[in-house]
């Protein structure tokens, strides 16, 4: 992987065949010329714990129709954090819901995301410092 200034506040990242921007830290407004790099963290962690879904789980085959993954995080960032270079910009917490559109039972979905936060590398590795809570609900 390979990162380079693309000008003004986008970075340009490369990896293996793609390529593509992130915007600046974290940001407040309402549009931006490219995603944050807390806005494709967040996207990261949602992909994985959604695509685990598509696959079959314990020898059965899991029926599922639709996901979507919504995640709102609490962060610990402000203006001051970079004007005044206060140490404790962070992300406090982040909580996610996976709305699941299936015919599984909720006992079985859950158990399928236990599973799939358990062995999730972007989990583990956010979990030894900040609080993740994801949680399954049955779309219909």
């Amino acid at each position: 992987m390979r990162v380079r200034w693309s000008g003004g506040a986008k970075a340009r990242v490369y990896a293996r065949n793609h390529q593509w921007e992130i915007g600046q830290p974290a940001s407040f407004d309402v549009s931006d010329p490219a995603p944050s790099a807390v806005e494709y963290l967040l996207g990261a962690l949602g992909a994985q714990s959604s695509w685990a879904f598509r696959f079959k789980r314990l020898g059965k085959e899991l029926p599922l129709t639709n996901w979507n993954f919504r995640s709102p995080a609490r962060l610990r960032i402000s203006l001051y954090s970079w004007v005044w270079n206060i140490q404790d910009a962070r992300i406090q917490e982040i909580s996610g819901t996976l709305y699941v559109k299936s015919s599984a039972s909720e006992s079985v979905l859950a158990e399928v995301l236990r599973h799939t936060l358990t062995v999730s590398p972007i989990v583990s590795s956010l979990s030894r410092s900040v609080r993740v809570n994801v949680q399954i609900k049955t779309a219909s």
